[in-house]
């Protein structure tokens, strides 16, 4: 373990760094959890970072599939994509979040982001992993702005529609917003 965060610390700034969401001490392993866990990626940890028998890749090997499907407005609280598209190279998009609901309205920066794979399924993008749990209050008639992060480093991504999720609890129900946008 001492020897893998060495080696993680001294690491460059390369997409297999980056796709290191973090490692712990398992049940007689060292356990490590990646952005976007493929067998390429595993072995691209073991060739830039460490190659150790003791190393398991936590978590099921993606893609991941979601075909859910949400609404862009509930009880007055809408989502929109600050632009409908964005150059394929981002690494961020920019999501508004409008209250319109008569009372104040806390949201959070917790978020999924989905692409349409080929066969028609869509799958779970690599995002921030970790979010601060903090709460922003929008009064009636105020808007905010969520940022979602891309990774096109760790999955490079291809022109066409994606989906960005925010779920919440509304007045007792659960949520689930959702935007598109896209990528050309």
């Amino acid at each position: 373990m001492r020897t893998l965060e060495r080696k993680y610390l001294s690491a460059d700034n390369s997409s297999a760094f980056r796709n290191v969401v973090g490692f712990g001490i398992g049940d007689n392993s060292i356990d490590v959890a990646l952005r976007w866990n493929t067998k390429e990626k595993q072995q691209e940890f073991r060739r830039q970072i460490y190659n150790s028998p003791a190393i398991r890749f936590e978590g099921k090997l993606d893609p991941i599939i979601d075909n859910r499907e949400g609404v862009s407005t509930y009880q007055g609280i809408s989502l929109k994509a600050e632009t409908p598209s964005y150059p394929l190279g981002s690494t961020e998009i920019k999501i508004t979040i409008t209250n319109h609901s008569g009372k104040e309205f806390m949201y959070g920066e917790a978020y999924s982001i989905t692409a349409q794979g080929a066969d028609g399924n869509w799958f779970i993008l690599p995002t921030d992993c970790l979010f601060k749990a903090v709460g922003h209050i929008l009064s009636d008639g105020q808007s905010g702005t969520i940022t979602a992060h891309l990774f096109p480093d760790i999955l490079p991504n291809k022109p066409g529609v994606y989906r960005f999720f925010y779920e919440d609890n509304i007045d007792g129900n659960k949520v689930l917003l959702m935007t598109t946008f896209e990528l050309e």
